[in-house]
Protein backbone atom coordinates (compact mmCIF):
# COMPACT_ATOMS: atom_id res chain seq x y z
CA UNK A 1 0.00 0.00 0.00
CA UNK A 2 2.87 2.40 0.81
CA UNK A 3 4.48 1.69 -2.56
CA UNK A 4 1.20 2.37 -4.40
CA UNK A 5 0.76 5.68 -2.54
CA UNK A 6 4.31 6.79 -3.35
CA UNK A 7 3.85 5.78 -6.99
CA UNK A 8 0.62 7.79 -7.16
CA UNK A 9 2.37 10.84 -5.70
CA UNK A 10 5.16 10.50 -8.28
CA UNK A 11 2.64 10.20 -11.11
CA UNK A 12 0.68 13.26 -9.93
CA UNK A 13 3.84 15.35 -9.47
CA UNK A 14 5.14 14.30 -12.89
CA UNK A 15 1.79 15.03 -14.52
CA UNK A 16 1.82 18.53 -13.09
CA UNK A 17 5.50 19.23 -13.77
CA UNK A 18 5.80 17.42 -17.11
CA UNK A 19 2.66 18.88 -18.70
CA UNK A 20 3.29 21.45 -21.42
CA UNK A 21 2.97 25.02 -20.22
CA UNK A 22 -0.32 26.68 -21.05
CA UNK A 23 0.17 30.22 -22.25
CA UNK A 24 -1.84 32.75 -20.29
CA UNK A 25 -3.88 34.99 -22.60
CA UNK A 26 -2.14 38.32 -23.01
CA UNK A 27 -4.01 41.35 -21.80
CA UNK A 28 -5.22 43.73 -24.47
CA UNK A 29 -4.27 46.65 -22.21
CA UNK A 30 -0.86 47.49 -20.80
CA UNK A 31 -0.16 50.08 -18.12
CA UNK A 32 1.58 53.16 -19.41
CA UNK A 33 1.98 56.35 -17.34
CA UNK A 34 0.17 56.33 -13.98
CA UNK A 35 -3.57 56.64 -14.64
CA UNK A 36 -3.33 55.41 -18.24
CA UNK A 37 -3.35 52.19 -20.24
CA UNK A 38 -2.48 51.53 -23.86
CA UNK A 39 -4.71 49.34 -26.01
CA UNK A 40 -2.18 47.08 -27.74
CA UNK A 41 -4.68 46.28 -30.51
CA UNK A 42 -5.39 49.87 -31.55
CA UNK A 43 -2.46 51.83 -30.12
CA UNK A 44 -4.87 54.24 -28.39
CA UNK A 45 -3.96 55.40 -24.92
CA UNK A 46 -6.88 55.61 -22.47
CA UNK A 47 -7.39 57.07 -19.04
CA UNK A 48 -7.69 54.06 -16.76
CA UNK A 49 -10.53 55.62 -14.76
CA UNK A 50 -13.48 57.78 -15.70
CA UNK A 51 -13.99 61.37 -14.58
CA UNK A 52 -14.70 61.72 -10.87
CA UNK A 53 -18.23 63.00 -11.54
CA UNK A 54 -20.93 63.07 -14.20
CA UNK A 55 -20.54 65.97 -16.63
CA UNK A 56 -22.70 67.60 -19.29
CA UNK A 57 -21.19 67.13 -22.78
CA UNK A 58 -19.55 70.58 -23.14
CA UNK A 59 -17.77 70.14 -19.80
CA UNK A 60 -16.80 66.58 -20.74
CA UNK A 61 -15.18 67.87 -23.92
CA UNK A 62 -13.29 70.55 -21.96
CA UNK A 63 -12.29 68.00 -19.30
CA UNK A 64 -10.46 65.86 -21.87
CA UNK A 65 -8.95 68.76 -23.80
CA UNK A 66 -7.44 70.26 -20.64
CA UNK A 67 -6.34 66.97 -19.07
CA UNK A 68 -2.63 66.47 -18.42
CA UNK A 69 -1.61 62.95 -17.36
CA UNK A 70 1.86 61.49 -17.70
CA UNK A 71 3.12 64.66 -19.33
CA UNK A 72 0.64 64.30 -22.22
CA UNK A 73 -1.76 67.15 -22.95
CA UNK A 74 -3.30 65.93 -26.22
CA UNK A 75 -6.26 64.12 -24.66
CA UNK A 76 -9.69 64.19 -26.30
CA UNK A 77 -13.12 62.62 -26.09
CA UNK A 78 -13.05 59.32 -28.00
CA UNK A 79 -15.29 58.65 -30.99
CA UNK A 80 -18.25 56.34 -30.46
CA UNK A 81 -16.43 53.65 -32.51
CA UNK A 82 -13.38 53.90 -30.26
CA UNK A 83 -15.56 53.61 -27.15
CA UNK A 84 -17.47 50.70 -28.64
CA UNK A 85 -14.11 49.04 -29.33
CA UNK A 86 -13.63 48.81 -25.55
CA UNK A 87 -16.94 46.99 -25.09
CA UNK A 88 -16.59 43.25 -24.48
CA UNK A 89 -19.85 41.35 -24.12
CA UNK A 90 -17.99 38.51 -22.34
CA UNK A 91 -16.47 40.75 -19.65
CA UNK A 92 -18.27 41.39 -16.39
CA UNK A 93 -16.72 44.39 -14.67
CA UNK A 94 -18.52 46.21 -11.85
CA UNK A 95 -19.58 49.74 -12.80
CA UNK A 96 -21.54 51.35 -10.03
CA UNK A 97 -24.50 49.16 -9.14
CA UNK A 98 -24.39 47.39 -12.53
CA UNK A 99 -22.14 45.04 -14.47
CA UNK A 100 -20.44 46.32 -17.60
CA UNK A 101 -18.76 44.70 -20.58
CA UNK A 102 -15.34 46.23 -20.06
CA UNK A 103 -11.85 44.89 -19.38
CA UNK A 104 -10.74 45.32 -15.74
CA UNK A 105 -7.84 47.55 -16.86
CA UNK A 106 -10.30 50.44 -17.23
CA UNK A 107 -12.57 51.38 -14.33
CA UNK A 108 -15.87 53.18 -14.73
CA UNK A 109 -18.36 54.12 -12.01
CA UNK A 110 -21.41 54.04 -14.24
CA UNK A 111 -22.25 52.41 -17.53
CA UNK A 112 -22.85 55.63 -19.53
CA UNK A 113 -19.79 57.32 -21.10
CA UNK A 114 -19.69 60.32 -23.49
CA UNK A 115 -18.11 60.26 -26.95
CA UNK A 116 -17.15 63.06 -29.34
CA UNK A 117 -19.41 61.69 -32.08
CA UNK A 118 -22.51 63.57 -33.18
CA UNK A 119 -25.57 62.84 -35.25
CA UNK A 120 -25.73 66.54 -36.05
CA UNK A 121 -27.20 69.53 -34.34
CA UNK A 122 -27.32 69.29 -30.57
CA UNK A 123 -27.06 65.51 -30.26
CA UNK A 124 -24.03 63.62 -29.01
CA UNK A 125 -23.46 59.89 -28.76
CA UNK A 126 -22.70 58.08 -25.55
CA UNK A 127 -22.11 54.37 -24.98
CA UNK A 128 -23.99 52.16 -22.55
CA UNK A 129 -21.32 49.69 -21.35
CA UNK A 130 -24.03 47.55 -19.78
CA UNK A 131 -25.41 46.51 -23.17
CA UNK A 132 -22.96 47.91 -25.74
CA UNK A 133 -25.59 50.23 -27.18
CA UNK A 134 -24.96 53.65 -28.68
CA UNK A 135 -27.42 56.40 -27.83
CA UNK A 136 -27.60 59.92 -29.26
CA UNK A 137 -30.17 62.10 -27.53
CA UNK A 138 -30.34 65.86 -27.76
CA UNK A 139 -27.98 67.22 -25.14
CA UNK A 140 -29.36 69.36 -22.39
CA UNK A 141 -27.54 70.74 -19.34
CA UNK A 142 -29.31 68.14 -17.21
CA UNK A 143 -27.99 65.21 -19.30
CA UNK A 144 -24.75 64.16 -17.63
CA UNK A 145 -22.45 61.20 -18.21
CA UNK A 146 -18.99 60.04 -17.13
CA UNK A 147 -15.91 60.58 -19.29
CA UNK A 148 -13.02 58.43 -20.47
CA UNK A 149 -10.36 60.30 -22.42
CA UNK A 150 -8.20 58.96 -25.24
CA UNK A 151 -5.16 60.01 -27.18
CA UNK A 152 -3.92 58.71 -30.48
CA UNK A 153 -5.21 58.48 -34.04
CA UNK A 154 -8.87 59.27 -34.68
CA UNK A 155 -10.63 56.56 -36.68
CA UNK A 156 -11.99 57.70 -40.03
CA UNK A 157 -15.57 56.52 -39.41
CA UNK A 158 -17.68 58.55 -37.02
Amino acid sequence: MIIASRLMVIVVVCAMACAPAIDEPKSRFAPQAPGTVVDVETGLVWTSENSSRDLPWPEANTYCRTLNIGGADDWRLPTIQELHGLYDENAEQPCGDRVCGLAPSINIDTRYVWSSSTRGGASRFYLDFGFGTQLSPLIRPTLVRRVLCARGAVHALE
